[in-house]
C-alpha cells in the first residue's frame, strides 16, 4: 500500500507513453482529486499544462570528408604542440641523413589507429581514423598524408638497404669483429693531437730545460703513438738520401760533373725501417731466451720512442750539406747523442724484468740501431766520390 500510494503521488500507477514522455527537469503530480500538474525543477514553476517534448534536430546530409574534419581550440594546440611535431612525415632527405630499420618502417601508422597520452593533457589516449594523435590539426595530417602517399618510393629503398647491410653483416660472419678489433686498435695508436706530438718532439730535440712535472714523458709512456714516428720516419728518409745529393752536388761544383745517385734512397729507408722492425724482433728474441714474461715489455712504447728519436736526423741533415768534414762530423755525434739521451730517458723505467743481461739487451737493442743510423748516414752519404754524368 505504501508503494503504491508513492507511485501515485508520482503519478507512476498509469504508466503510459503520453505520461513518460517528459523533458528533463519536470516532474508530473497529482492533486487530491487527482488531477496531474506539472513541476519543472529548473525554474522551480508548477504548469497545469503537460510540456512537450522538444523536437529532434533533423541531421544535416553532408559527406564523409566533412564527418573527419576536425578544428581544434587554441588551448588543444598548445596541449599538443610536442605529439604535432612528432607526426611530421619523414621525406627522403631524413632517410638519407641516417639509417632506418625493417621495425621502424613497419610501426609507423599509415592510416591506422595511433593513441597518445601525457602531453596533450587527457587521461588516456584519444585515437581516430586516420592515426593521429592528441589532436593535430587538420593542416597537419592533410600534410603527414600527403608525405605518407609518397612513402613507397623512399620506404623501399631504405628497407631493402637495411636487409642488404643484415645479410652481408650475417654473412661475413667473424669477419666483422677482428676488422672492427684491428681499426680499434689502429686508433689507439694514431689517435693524438698536434700539440701531442709537438711535446714529444721537444723531449727529443729540446731536452734542456726538462718541463715541470714530467707531463710529456708520463704521456708518451701511458699513450705511446705511431703517428709521429711514422711521419719522422718517412721524413727523415727522404731528407737523409736528398742531403747526401745536394752535399754531392755542392763538393763537385758543377751540375755538368754530377749525376743524382738514386740508390741512397733505398739505403735509408733500409735503415731507418728496418731500425724500427729489428728492435722489437730483437727484443722479442731476448725475452723467449731468458723466459721472461712477454708482459713484461711494452713493444709500442719501444717503437714509439724509437721512431721520435730518429727526429735529431732531419735538421742535422740538413746543416750537413755544408762541406766541411769536421762540422759534418759534431753535428752527426750532436745527433747521435741527442737520440740516445732521449732512449735512455724514456726507456731506463720502462722495463719489469727481473734478468740484468736482458734489460740491457733492450736498452743497447734501440741504441745501436741510432748509432748505425747516423754512422752510415756520415760514412757512405758524403765519403763516396760524386758519380760522373755519362756522356758529357
Amino acid at each position: 500500500q505504501v508503494l503504491a500510494s508513492i507511485l501515485k503521488v508520482r503519478g507512476l500507477d498509469r504508466l503510459g507513453a503520453g505520461t513518460m514522455a517528459l523533458p528533463p527537469g519536470w516532474t508530473r503530480y497529482e492533486t487530491p482529486e487527482g488531477k496531474p500538474y506539472y513541476h519543472c525543477l529548473a525554474t522551480n514553476t508548477t504548469h497545469w499544462e503537460a510540456p512537450k517534448m522538444p523536437e529532434p534536430q533533423p541531421t544535416p546530409d553532408i559527406g564523409i570528408a566533412d564527418v573527419f574534419e576536425y578544428k581544434p581550440t587554441a588551448t588543444e594546440l598548445e596541449a599538443t604542440t610536442t605529439p604535432a611535431q612528432q607526426l611530421q612525415p619523414m621525406n627522403s632527405q631524413e632517410v638519407g641523413s641516417r639509417s632506418l630499420d625493417a621495425s621502424e618502417l613497419t610501426d609507423r601508422p599509415l592510416f591506422g589507429a595511433s593513441a597518445t597520452s601525457g602531453s596533450s593533457g587527457t587521461d588516456g589516449p584519444r585515437v581516430d581514423i586516420f592515426g593521429t594523435a592528441g589532436g593535430a590539426p587538420s593542416g597537419q595530417l592533410d600534410g603527414d598524408r600527403r608525405g605518407l602517399s609518397g612513402a613507397p618510393s623512399w620506404a623501399a629503398s631504405a628497407a631493402a638497404s637495411a636487409a642488404t647491410s643484415a645479410a652481408a653483416s650475417a654473412a661475413a660472419g667473424a669477419v666483422p669483429s677482428w676488422a672492427g678489433w684491428l681499426l680499434a686498435y689502429a686508433q689507439q695508436l694514431f689517435d693524438v693531437s698536434t700539440d701531442d706530438v709537438v711535446q714529444r718532439l721537444r723531449l727529443v730535440l729540446v731536452p734542456y730545460p726538462k718541463l715541470p712535472g714530467g707531463g710529456a714523458t708520463q704521456d708518451i709512456r701511458m699513450r705511446p703513438d705511431f703517428y709521429g714516428p711514422f711521419w719522422i720516419a718517412t721524413t727523415a728518409v727522404l731528407f737523409l738520401a736528398a742531403t747526401g745529393n745536394f752535399a754531392r752536388l755542392v763538393e763537385a761544383g758543377s751540375h755538368l760533373h754530377f749525376e743524382a745517385h738514386y740508390g741512397l734512397v733505398g739505403i735509408a729507408a733500409a735503415m731507418i725501417y728496418g731500425c724500427l722492425i729489428a728492435v722489437p724482433v730483437v727484443a722479442r728474441v731476448a725475452l723467449f731466451v731468458s723466459s721472461e714474461e712477454v708482459t713484461n715489455v711494452d713493444f709500442r712504447q719501444m717503437i714509439c720512442v724509437c721512431g721520435y728519436a730518429l727526429a735529431p736526423t732531419i735538421p742535422i741533415s740538413i746543416l750537413c750539406i755544408v762541406p766541411v768534414g769536421f762540422l759534418r762530423w759534431l753535428l752527426v755525434l750532436v745527433g747521435l747523442g741527442a737520440s740516445l739521451h732521449f732512449l735512455y730517458e724514456q726507456l731506463k723505467d720502462a722495463f719489469s724484468v727481473q734478468t740484468t743481461w736482458l734489460k740491457w739487451t733492450l736498452l743497447a737493442a734501440p741504441c745501436c740501431g741510432q748509432a748505425l743510423t747516423y754512422l752510415v748516414y756520415r760514412w757512405h752519404f758524403f765519403n763516396s766520390s760524386p758519380v760522373p754524368a755519362s756522356g758529357r
